[in-house]
């Protein structure tokens, strides 16, 4: 009995290393550094019954951690420490942090040791944990973005003793970085060898002290593009010290005849520097790229290009940024923009961007304070698409979901034929700092008539005044741009509230003692600022949502318009689609009626720390 203790000992705390491939950007589905300067990378795998494999490589000798933490800090945050000792033993340990302080010892023990080493002035640690464990002391790996954070020591490893923190000396490097577990990073893909780049960028703009800008400029496409070309990638070109204040940006393809002799060049606010030009017509118009904070590069999938140039492509540009600037400085220089790699080899199909949203105005978002979790709701009815798509329906490549700061989780559903099918993208962990486009490999097929829905959730608690819907990062939105090949004659939809949906629920909200204040001003006037919310009163939230429900018909009474150049459809007091068999997503939650999958690793290592602690209350009686 005492020798399978000891070995249960043994298999929990030690792994000695008999092989290691020193490659591991083979053995897993993803890997990127979590720092610009390459000291920590992690490598990452999707497996069975919601378990994830990871590996971290440090650039030290010395302890290494990896955690998933509820907002990019250290406080309350699940963390994975390891470390190989100078007999080559690798040690693993579970823990968690209450504040900024050493993470203290799980006693639930969820992570499996595969294998350490150390080689050349670096660490690696392989391992595995459940995505969803319901520890108290463990953050569950939802669907969306996961922030992470890692630290290291660059020499000095723990002592072997696993229950006590202070052993573990401070750090000296750490950082935090935000991913998507689920859909993981592109990774560069090989592209012709005739590759030339395009910058389209502001030049030194001075940026107006006010919270927020959007800021226009009118670029024309040089004459090296005469002919027709394919952008196969792009990138964001962020000006160094100006990341917080480039929030997002979109560039819409302009026809020639919008554009008049000396409109070049011309740029400023958005809704003053073209006012009555034809250009003005060019914001909202095609999507050639959007982008928006913590974006990466976009490649083109294989066979796929955006035309520039020539005939078939577009010959100018409109840039639209939007800076965020809640601090109203003064000072603040910038040239950021973005960069398209061209090539003249045609690839046979070209991309197109599309998007799906909800009204930047009241009647898009009216979001009282104090609601933990708001629903609203954005729609296209496949009526909008029966006959624009082709038959065998259109290939979503990526996808940015975009929300603003109180944003905390959107899908984009299909249904089709009457049966809700899996969703297009899905973030049940939105991070506005991270609004980075989504792969899909395979693509996500839209086909003709098929109805979209955008479901988008906020958490008003920290606020004590209304959020409406708007261009700032105080107000917000509900968006998802898709892009997309073949390319068609489609650019999207938007929907929103009726005013009479609107004010029928501000007044019963107003008579069950919701709402307060002169609701027929505040409606005749388009001037809400007089009108206030009780978030004390049982069932607040549940009112609210009652807005964006099916269930009640004096409240689901909607516009929605769709369409591209050459068509549209608009719909007034259309109800937002209901009568459909809904999708099961499967969404894992921990509540007293679940459990965690069964993990066979899960249930052994618990087993084994009851036995060590057994062990050690026995030696030291």
């Amino acid at each position: 009995m005492f020798m399978n203790q000891l070995v249960c000992i043994i298999g929990l705390l030690i792994n000695r290393i008999t092989s290691f491939s020193t490659d591991w950007s083979t053995e897993f589905d993803y890997y990127t550094y979590l720092d610009e300067d390459e000291l920590f990378r992690l490598y990452w795998t999707d497996l069975e019954n919601d378990i994830i494999e990871f590996g971290m490589e440090a650039s030290a000798t010395g302890w290494i951690a990896l955690g998933v933490s509820p907002n990019g800090q250290m406080p309350n945050s699940d963390i994975a420490i390891g470390w190989v000792d100078d007999d080559a033993t690798a040690y693993l340990q579970d823990r968690y942090t209450t504040g900024r302080t050493t993470p203290l010892y799980d006693p639930s023990q969820n992570l499996t040791l595969i294998e350490g080493e150390q080689a050349d002035g670096m660490t690696r640690i392989r391992f595995q944990r459940p995505k969803y464990t319901c520890n108290e002391n463990d953050i569950q790996l939802s669907q969306g973005t996961t922030r992470m954070i890692w630290a290291f020591h660059e020499t000095m490893d723990p002592s072997t003793e696993m229950f006590d923190s202070s052993s573990i000396s401070a750090h000296t490097n750490k950082g935090a970085q935000s991913l998507n577990l689920d859909s993981g990073v592109s990774q560069p893909v090989e592209l012709e060898d005739d590759i030339e780049y395009l910058d389209i960028t502001m030049d030194a703009v001075s940026l107006p002290s006010t919270d927020t800008t959007y800021y226009c400029k009118l670029f024309e496409i040089p004459s090296w593009l005469n002919d027709t070309r394919h952008v196969v990638k792009f990138g964001p070109i962020v000006q160094e010290g100006n990341e917080g204040a480039v929030h997002h940006l979109l560039a819409y393809s302009c026809d020639e005849e919008l554009v008049r002799v000396g409109d070049v060049g011309t740029e400023g606010v958005c809704d003053e520097a073209f006012e009555n030009m034809p250009s003005e017509e060019c914001v909202g118009g095609v999507t050639l790229y959007a982008w928006a904070i913590g974006g990466e590069e976009l490649y083109m999938p294989e066979g796929v290009g955006f035309p520039i140039g020539g005939d078939n492509g577009p010959k100018y540009i409109m840039m639209e940024m939007h800076y965020d600037n809640p601090e109203e400085k003064s000072d603040i220089v910038d040239s950021s923009g973005f960069r398209m790699y061209v090539t003249q080899q045609l690839r046979d199909t070209e991309a197109g961007v599309m998007s799906i949203g909800s009204w930047t105005s009241p009647l898009g978002h009216y979001i009282p304070p104090g609601l933990s979790y708001a629903h609203n709701q954005a729609f296209m009815y496949g009526e909008c698409t029966k006959d624009v798509f082709p038959e065998t329906g259109i290939n979503v490549f990526a996808n940015v979901l975009h929300q603003h700061t109180i944003g905390t989780a959107s899908t984009l559903r299909r249904i089709r034929d009457g049966k809700e099918i899996e969703p297009v993208d899905s973030n049940w962990a939105y991070d506005f700092n991270y609004q980075n486009s989504i792969i899909f490999d395979p693509p996500r097929v839209i086909l003709p008539g098929d109805t979209l829905i955008l479901d988008c959730y906020y958490d008003s608690t920290s606020r004590d005044f209304f959020t409406y819907g708007g261009e700032s990062t105080s107000e917000e939105m509900c968006f998802s741009f898709y892009f997309y090949y073949p390319a068609v004659d489609f650019q999207g939809s938007g929907s929103a509230k009726t005013e009479a949906a609107l004010s029928q629920w501000m007044k019963d909200a107003n008579s069950e003692g919701y709402l307060t204040g002169d609701i027929d001003y505040a409606l005749e006037n388009s001037d809400f600022s007089n009108i206030g919310w009780d978030n004390t009163k049982d069932g607040h939230l549940e009112f609210y949502n009652r807005l964006w429900s099916t269930d009640y018909e004096e409240y689901n009474q909607n516009y929605m318009g769709c369409g591209g150049e050459e068509n549209g459809v608009w719909l007034e007091e259309v109800s937002l689609p209901t009568g459909f068999e809904e999708y099961d997503a499967n969404v894992f939650t921990c509540d007293e009626t679940t459990s965690p999958p069964e993990d066979k690793a899960y249930f052994i290592g618990n087993i084994c720390f009851s036995i060590i602690m057994g062990f050690l209350g026995f030696m030291f009686v």
